[in-house]
């Protein structure tokens, strides 16, 4: 069984891997600096069934613990980078 220490730092290093990289934490929870971006990828983890918290301009906590919701996250990452790939373009 993971521990929430484990699952904390698999996530982190997966944001790592893909730019997108967190705040140290000793908690139960990941924040996500994404600034602007913060209610739309709380929209596309909401999409996938997940429950975040956004605050407007900053970034989005997440809680870290579920596997599935933390690769549901991964793939709202993945597109909200799409979307921000496309209006670089």
């Amino acid at each position: 069984m993971n521990t929430v220490t484990e699952c904390r730092e698999t996530f982190r290093r997966a944001l790592g891997d893909r730019g997108l990289f967190t705040p140290g934490s000793r908690a139960n929870f990941v924040w996500l600096p994404v600034g602007d971006q913060a209610e739309a990828l709380e929209a596309a983890c909401v999409r996938r069934g997940v429950s975040v918290r956004a605050f407007a301009g900053e970034g989005v906590r997440v809680t870290v613990g579920c596997p599935e919701a933390e690769a549901a996250v991964l793939a709202a990452v993945d597109e909200s980078n799409g979307r921000a790939a496309s209006a670089a373009q």
